[in-house]
C-alpha cells in the first residue's frame, strides 16, 4: 500500500521546548536520550507518576485488573492499539518507535508546540490521525492531543486544546524529563 493511502500524516521529528524557559534541564534530556539510544527505555519510565501528567481521569475498571486488559489513553497507561488503515497493516503501536509522539487530529493547533524551541534537543514527532475512532479510543475531542513517551506509555492527554499548546507540551516534557 502506498504511503499516501494511510490515513495518517507523519512529519519529520523536530525539537520541542519553549522559548520562555520551559525546557527540561540539559543533563536530564541527555541522560534520557542516551538511555533511549542504548535501548534502556525503562530508565525513562522508572519513576512512575512523576513521568506523566495526570489528567484527573479515573483508572479503568476491570473485574480483575491483572488479567482483564482495559485499553485507555489515561496518562501512565500503555497507549491503546488502533488500526490506522482498512487492511489492518498499520496501527498506532507502529508509531511508537523510540521518540515522543504527539497524536492529534488538529495539526494546526499543535504544530507550534512541536516547533517552538528546536534548541531543546527533545525529538517529538507530530502525527495527525484522521480516523474518527482514534479520538474516541484516546478520550479526546478533535482539537485535543495525546503525548506518548518513547516507551509507548501516555505521558499526557489534553481532551481539548489548551489555551497554549506550546506551554502545555513544554511543561509536560520538562516535568517528565527532570531528574528525580
Amino acid at each position: 500500500m502506498p504511503v499516501d493511502e494511510f490515513p495518517v500524516a507523519v512529519n519529520a521529528p523536530v525539537d520541542v521546548g519553549d522559548p520562555e524557559g520551559h525546557v527540561a534541564p540539559r543533563a536530564a534530556v541527555d541522560a534520557d536520550m542516551a538511555a533511549l539510544e542504548a535501548g534502556r527505555v525503562g530508565e525513562i519510565s522508572a519513576g512512575g507518576d512523576d513521568k506523566v501528567l495526570p489528567d484527573g481521569s479515573p483508572p479503568p475498571s476491570a473485574a480483575d485488573p491483572v488479567t482483564d486488559y482495559q485499553p485507555c489513553a489515561r496518562p501512565g497507561h500503555r497507549a491503546p492499539h488502533l488500526w490506522l488503515d482498512s487492511s489492518r497493516t498499520v496501527s498506532t503501536l507502529d508509531l511508537f518507535t523510540g521518540k515522543f509522539i504527539l497524536l492529534t487530529s488538529a495539526r494546526g493547533n499543535w504544530h507550534p508546540a512541536v516547533t517552538a524551541a528546536s534548541d531543546s534537543g527533545i525529538p517529538v514527532q507530530l502525527t495527525e490521525l484522521r480516523p474518527p475512532a482514534w479520538a474516541e479510543s484516546y478520550g479526546v475531542e478533535p482539537a485535543g492531543a495525546v503525548l506518548v513517551r518513547p516507551d509507548g506509555y501516555v505521558a499526557a492527554r489534553w481532551p481539548s486544546a489548551p489555551p497554549s499548546a506550546r506551554s502545555a507540551v513544554a511543561d509536560v516534557l520538562a516535568t517528565i524529563l527532570s531528574p528525580g
